[in-house]
């Protein structure tokens, strides 16, 4: 029932909160809930995902692209992400979630998150590779940017994406290779 709550808000939130640009950050401040724990007592490493996935949906009505796209049978997607925890999260601790669009390519846009601990410290960092998908397939960056008249313009990928756009080839290679 807490991710419905929580799926609510990201629908109250970017439908009445002011309009923002694709790179502008979002910041939430949320609670760890006794669903969200694992075994271990923590923040599950997926409720991670899915709040990350709260913050895509809230970015996507604000900027005002969610609801045409999905007019015109697009559909938002995650093709990847890239998650590093380093401090737990425990039962009903405060913290906050930065996100942000970071860069993109011709094929996929690259959100950054934090979730950040009340002291300042790092719980976990990350990137989604996210995007729009059509009957037809990926929808490239170019024709998401003239439909929704994003004026993004040309973007120099950081180099922590290449490293990872290399690591995730060689990934699929390796499977493919393997089985």
């Amino acid at each position: 029932m807490n991710l419905y709550l929580r799926l609510l808000i990201a629908f109250i939130r970017g439908y009445f909160l002011p309009t923002i640009k694709p790179t502008d950050e979002l910041v939430r401040c949320l609670r760890v809930m006794p669903n969200d724990i694992d075994i271990n007592g923590h923040l599950n490493n997926g409720r991670y995902a899915t709040l990350v996935d709260l913050l895509i949906i809230e970015q996507g009505m604000r900027v005002g692209i969610l609801a045409k796209a999905l007019q015109l049978g697009w559909k938002p997607m995650t093709a990847s992400g890239l998650i590093s925890y380093r401090k737990q999260l425990k039962p009903f601790e405060k913290f906050n979630v930065h996100f942000k669009m970071d860069c993109w390519d011709d094929k996929w846009a690259y959100m950054h998150f934090r979730f950040v601990k009340q002291d300042g410290s790092l719980a976990a960092v990350g990137y989604f590779k996210c995007g729009f998908v059509s009957r037809n397939g990926l929808v490239a960056q170019q024709l998401v940017d003239e439909k929704f008249e994003l004026n993004r313009g040309d973007c120099e990928l950081h180099p922590t994406i290449a490293l990872w756009k290399q690591s995730e080839q060689a990934l699929m290679e390796r499977a493919e290779a393997s089985f």
